[in-house]
């Protein structure tokens, strides 16, 4: 009657009528081994594995992070352990299957299984943000740092700023910086040397994480100085303009001229003050200066390090100063 009666013959039947449940609970460990069974059995039938792996391609695995397609599990292994433990990524789930799931290790990859140590990048980096315990986020990151994992453009572009073993935020790579020697960035930019090691710093930089703090971070300091009107430290005026003399340039000079208003200036006392640069004075003539720093008792002139530093040339603060002013 045309009935298949033997297995061999039987199996190819199942493909084509194979339908998931709805309820991906409903897929028991030993109908999940039955299925990888059957694929194992069309070895070689490349129509069918196909039909087959198509019929699967449906969140029916259990994993760590829940029930998942094939395409989005990954199969934990002994290559894993060196750098990951199972709880970090969406690995399917030995607890309910039981250790024999790793038998299966080429009909699951045929399925779409990442079972290779260095083709997890992309999942585990989609599955990052579920996670807010520091130490399992660094795991992650040395894994992905090992094997040279890169986001698109597309992708966002965050990094776990930690805040004790299990609390931290995730913050975007613009807002971070590697390196902050002066410390006065704390308020604008966050500094990863105080979190992580350097080993992971180059991976922090295909992040998107600058080195250190920029131009613009430069000029924004000083603005958030100028708009609260304080006083300036010797160490704060001195950071500040050493990195101007050190990076001057006409994009530098224009973005003065255009953004900025006021002049450090000394007042006798260790701090330095910030007025409006048309009530201050440039000195070019020393002898001069000491006069009428005599005749009045308001700081007059635009500051200059005390004694002279080799980083901050007296001429070369002169010229910067009046280009500004001009």
């Amino acid at each position: 009657m045309g009935v298949r009666v033997k297995f061999a013959s039987g199996i190819k039947l199942v493909p084509a009528s194979l339908r998931l449940p709805e309820d991906p609970s409903v897929m028991t460990a030993p109908v999940a081994f039955s299925l990888l069974e059957c694929l194992r059995k069309l070895d070689h039938n490349d129509d069918l594995i196909a039909t087959l792996r198509s019929k699967l391609a449906r969140k029916w695995m259990k994993t760590n992070a829940g029930y998942r397609s094939p395409d989005k599990c990954l199969l934990f292994g002994p290559q894993w352990n060196f750098i990951l433990q199972p709880e970090d990524g969406p690995f399917i789930d030995e607890n309910f299957y039981g250790s024999n799931i790793g038998s299966y290790k080429k009909e699951l990859k045929s399925l779409g299984v990442v079972v290779e140590i260095g083709d997890g990048c992309s999942l585990l980096a989609d599955y990052l943000n579920s996670h807010s315990s520091s130490i399992t986020i660094t795991r992650i990151y040395k894994y992905l740092s090992k094997f040279n994992w890169e986001p698109t453009k597309e992708e966002p572009r965050n990094i776990w700023l930690p805040n004790g073993d299990n609390d931290g935020e995730w913050v975007n790579s613009d807002d971070c910086v590697l390196h902050d020697k002066s410390g006065f960035f704390g308020l604008q930019l966050l500094s990863l040397e105080k979190h992580y090691d350097k080993e992971l710093f180059s991976f922090f930089s295909k992040l998107g994480v600058k080195s250190n703090p920029s131009l613009d971070d430069f000029y924004k300091l000083w603005k958030s100085w100028e708009d609260v009107g304080r006083s300036l430290s010797q160490s704060e005026c001195q950071t500040f303009w050493e990195f101007i003399v050190k990076h001057w340039s006409s994009r530098t000079e224009n973005f003065l001229s255009e953004n900025l208003s006021k002049l450090p200036v000394g007042s006798g006392l260790k701090e330095i003050l910030m007025l409006d640069k048309r009530d201050v004075f440039i000195a070019d003539d020393l002898y001069l200066k000491d006069l009428f720093e005599q005749s009045s008792s308001h700081p007059l002139f635009v500051w200059y390090p005390q004694p002279s530093l080799p980083s901050l040339p007296r001429q070369k603060l002169l010229e910067i100063w009046q280009n500004w002013c001009s």
